[in-house]
């Protein structure tokens, strides 16, 4: 076995695994299941067909199904038939000023801190 590259893929699967489990305390800090935040991240990106959510945060179909249901239920996100084929998922006012309080810190966070290991 190539040590070299043993070492490298241990390492990448140990920060993989910190990074979840970050995203994790955050979503729970939150309030919110990890997959709920996932959503609620790609969605403010995005806005877009929950296709698209699947695809981007790579949650399976029912998971995301699932907590598209319960942030409907709680307000946040609507669903929407609209041109075309496909549910669209849209943030509800309540929905924005919860990612523009809580997600897009992160993902803010997220790019200063890419751009300090660029810089």
């Amino acid at each position: 076995m190539d040590t070299r590259n043993d070492r490298a893929n241990r390492k990448y699967n140990n920060l993989f695994r910190l990074e979840n489990e970050l995203y994790h305390d955050i979503a729970v800090k939150m309030g919110l299941s990890d997959s709920a935040f996932g959503i609620l991240y790609w969605l403010d990106d995005l806005g877009c067909l929950q296709r698209d959510v699947c695809v981007a945060s790579g949650l399976t179909k029912q998971t995301v199904n699932s907590s598209v249901h319960k942030l409907e239920r709680t307000g946040f996100v609507e669903l929407r038939v609209e041109q075309g084929r496909g549910t669209h998922l849209h943030l509800t006012e309540a929905g924005r000023a919860l990612v523009e309080e809580r997600v897009r810190p992160v993902a803010e966070a997220e790019t200063a801190a890419v751009a300090a290991l660029a810089g």
